[in-house]
């Protein structure tokens, strides 16, 4: 795009780890000559995907904004992990999806199912027999457990540690000569301290950061939810203050019209 449109044409984004493939792609096209773009927009940057920015690690915000967030460290939603393990690790093992093979697994697992209910001595019919045997039950939930775990149980492709997985925890030779930067934070945001790192790496490393924009006691990538909180305030005359989303949106808008 740049060598299409030139550099001061081309501006980089992205939100949550998205905003590592930003940092990524702009230090691998220096490296590789190109010039860079003429500014990037980092919305609720996830730049240390390491285990010392993790639940338990150094940053408190993963404990102090735990009830604002609903990307949860803890608890039956501990996404934090999990979006952690699937960035860093080798794609799944592919499923065999073509129509009939699909058919034929539904009619497998079908009859393996009502051969285990006629053994438990519910009948030949699954719907219109008994009930399954606590015992078939819980037989038939093991081997789909090792099934998803032999599936999903993959090997790291990255160490968690690598500049363009955790770029918060890179040299200021990786950050260097990076374009100027507008970063979008959420007060609210587990994430919160990481991204205060951030923005003093890239300052660092001599990055032009402008003042970052806080929504107050916001979540993760709240700008996302402006839509949904349009209302009075907002090229309407109103005085009253719009939500932080929104303004969110027009301060990001100010920012790339301005580079």
């Amino acid at each position: 795009a740049i060598k299409h449109y030139g550099a001061g044409n081309v501006a980089v984004a992205g939100d949550s780890a998205g905003c590592n493939i930003a940092l990524g792609a702009i230090r691998l096209a220096l490296a590789e000559g190109c010039p860079a773009p003429c500014c990037q927009l980092l919305i609720s940057p996830w730049s240390d995907l390491s285990a010392a920015a993790g639940p338990r690690g150094e940053d408190e915000s993963m404990w102090r904004n735990i009830e604002s967030d609903y990307l949860s460290p803890f608890g039956e939603t501990d996404l934090v992990p999990f979006f952690v393990r699937e960035y860093l690790a080798a794609p799944p093992k592919p499923l065999d999806a073509t129509p009939k093979a699909a058919a034929r697994a539904v009619f497998r697992v079908r009859a393996d199912v009502e051969g285990l209910h006629r053994a438990a001595g519910g009948g030949g019919d699954v719907e219109g027999g008994g009930a399954l045997s606590d015992e078939v039950r819980r037989r038939a939930v093991a081997d789909e457990v090792a099934a998803a775990l032999e599936r999903w149980n993959r090997p790291r492709l990255v160490s968690d540690l690598d500049p363009l997985v955790s770029p918060c925890r890179a040299g200021k030779e990786h950050l260097a000569g990076l374009p100027r930067t507008m970063l979008i934070l959420g007060g609210g945001e587990v994430l919160y301290d990481q991204q205060r790192r951030l923005e003093a790496a890239l300052r660092g490393a001599g990055v032009a950061v402008e003042p970052p924009f806080v929504g107050e006691g916001m979540p993760h990538v709240f700008p996302l939810f402006a839509t949904a909180a349009w209302g009075p305030g907002l090229h309407t005359g109103d005085a009253s203050p719009p939500h932080p989303a929104v303004e969110s949106v027009e301060v990001m808008e100010r920012f790339l019209l301005s580079s």
